[in-house]
């Protein structure tokens, strides 16, 4: 059973993931868990997404988007960054 439990919560994790990275839109924010050298510090991280924007050259559903790392860490750059979304293996049901 608690297999079952386990493999359910992984399950509906990836799903809202997926969905998640789907639905981008700008003035999000999403907060995290600090990591340095693949341990937790304990602090908090934020992500602010300034902008995003369906680009259709690259793709049916792909965004460019604009975002910020917002960290207590100086180490880190304080400017903006551009990144392109990508949904692999998308497969639509053909029903309109």
């Amino acid at each position: 059973m608690k297999r079952y439990a386990m493999a359910a919560t992984i399950l509906f994790f990836c799903v809202g993931a997926a969905a998640t990275t789907h639905n981008v839109k700008g003035r999000q924010i999403y907060r995290g868990k600090e990591t340095y050298n693949q341990k937790f510090t304990g602090n908090s991280c934020f992500l602010t997404i300034r902008d995003a924007a369906p680009v259709p050259e690259k793709g049916l559903h792909c965004h460019g988007i604009v975002y910020v790392f917002n960290s207590v860490r100086t180490d880190l750059p304080k400017e903006e960054l551009h990144a392109i979304s990508r949904v692999t293996n998308y497969h639509s049901s053909g029903i309109s």
